[in-house]
């Protein structure tokens, strides 16, 4: 698991609790882009767009929806730029 803010230390402490809180809990809300900490962590996963569930299931499903979605709609707002006479920054 990584998170994305604070220092290594800050990083390992709420790694450790967050480890610790899942141990005894018997059900954790987890609210997360890094699909390699739903798949590692993770028994059942929702896929949430634009407010709405557009899909529930298994971790390793909902993640592959999810990139794929997410490749999918680069190559759309794409589209949408050269369109528009833009030239479109794709971002990795």
């Amino acid at each position: 698991m990584a998170f994305a803010t604070g220092d290594a230390t800050f990083r390992a402490k709420s790694e450790e609790r967050v480890l610790e809180l899942a141990g005894g809990a018997k059900a954790i809300v987890l609210v997360t882009h890094d699909m390699e900490w739903v798949r590692e962590y993770c028994n059942r996963a929702v896929f949430i767009e634009h407010g709405q569930i557009a899909f529930e299931g298994e971790p390793d499903e909902v993640v592959a929806l999810h990139r794929q979605h997410t490749v999918d709609d680069k190559k759309r707002k794409a589209a949408d730029a050269s369109a528009a006479g833009l030239a479109p920054v794709i971002a990795r």
